[in-house]
């Protein structure tokens, strides 16, 4: 859960309903504007659903800042000592190791969360 509020924390690179909020609205059709509002809706949706067993929560992990951050709330390490792990198992190539570990992992936190 702490990982999810990390990123719920963390800055949006793409705000859909933002963007629309820049349209002049009130001069298309009320079908277009519905259908864009909920197309942004549907977007913000996809990006930024952190719930556990989320797309976006698991996309989020498989970056190398998520990988850091889980490994380190998970471990209670610093970041930083997590970091150059992460970089060491990179360089040796088995940084695949450890996704399968973190995917099981989460598969794991993804069960306890739905009971």
């Amino acid at each position: 859960m702490d990982f999810v509020e990390w990123l719920k924390q963390k800055p949006k690179p793409y705000d859909a309903l933002e963007r629309i909020s820049k349209l002049p609205l009130e001069r298309l059709p009320s079908e277009l504007v519905n259908k864009l509002v909920s197309e942004a809706i549907e977007k913000d949706r996809e990006l930024y659903d952190f719930r556990p067993e989320s797309p976006a929560t698991r996309r989020e992990l498989m970056t190398p800042e998520g990988i850091i951050k889980a490994i380190s709330l998970l471990s209670n390490e610093p970041e930083a000592e997590v970091r150059a792990m992460v970089m060491g198992l990179a360089s040796e190539g088995r940084i695949q190791e450890l996704l399968d570990a973190l995917t099981q992992t989460m598969g794991h936190v993804e069960k306890k969360v739905a009971a």
